[in-house]
């Protein structure tokens, strides 16, 4: 009985002309939603950029937080060992009388005439 109902519904407005009228507000309404999807697709698009920009952004700011952590960290434990070498270096320096002496001998031959 409803498939019987749709064919004279449908017959009906055929005969009174509403069926040329539905058809033509249904083509304005898809007219309609089809123009207003590319503002909403920009949209879309700009806002995922957005979002995705933010998140990038935060994990650049976390990652660069764990690796100046990361350094200091290495800094610090690596600390002892550079004193002590520097300590070395400053022990074993050479003052600029010895530097000018060894200088001095080596042009003259090393002293071996």
């Amino acid at each position: 009985m409803g498939e019987q109902a749709l064919q004279d519904a449908v017959q009906f407005a055929a005969q009174t002309g509403r069926l040329d009228f539905l058809t033509a507000v249904l083509a304005v309404l898809a007219l309609f939603i089809g123009i207003s999807a590319f503002p909403l697709f920009n949209f879309l698009k700009a806002r995922a950029e957005q979002v995705a920009r933010e998140a990038v952004a935060d994990v650049l700011r976390t990652a660069e937080e764990a690796i100046e952590k990361a350094a200091i960290s290495k800094l610090e434990e690596m600390l002892p060992t550079l004193v002590e070498e520097y300590m070395k270096l400053a022990q074993n320096a050479v003052s600029a009388e010895l530097g000018d002496q060894i200088a001095a001998a080596q042009e003259d031959g090393g002293g071996k005439e």
